[in-house]
């Protein structure tokens, strides 16, 4: 997860890679200087120097399955049920989704 503002990003990346071929609950959460990744449930990153906050950020581009750079790969496989909140859920309401079905 990477979020790119004044020519600077700040990304959460887990340890390990996603599993392939099978469906993957992936969450993020910013609250104050806190990003937090989830895994199915489980918090894989954690970084507390987050401090761009989405509703600050001017108008820009959003992508989900592809990188702003355009040498980048887009994302093969399915995304089903992209959400975005106005607020950051807690990690029980993370682990309740990740436990629904797709």
């Amino acid at each position: 997860f990477t979020i790119h503002n004044e020519g600077r990003d700040q990304s959460l990346i887990a340890a390990k890679p996603l599993p392939s071929k099978e469906w993957v609950h992936v969450a993020v959460t910013l609250q104050g200087d806190v990003g937090t990744l989830y895994v199915n449930g489980t918090s894989v990153a954690s970084s507390s120097e987050i401090t761009f906050n989405p509703k600050d950020l001017q108008v820009t581009e959003a992508y989900v399955g592809k990188s702003r750079y355009t040498s980048d790969p887009f994302y093969k496989g399915s995304l089903d049920n992209v959400k975005v909140y106005d607020k950051a859920l807690t990690a029980k309401e993370i682990q309740r989704q990740a436990k629904e079905k797709p």
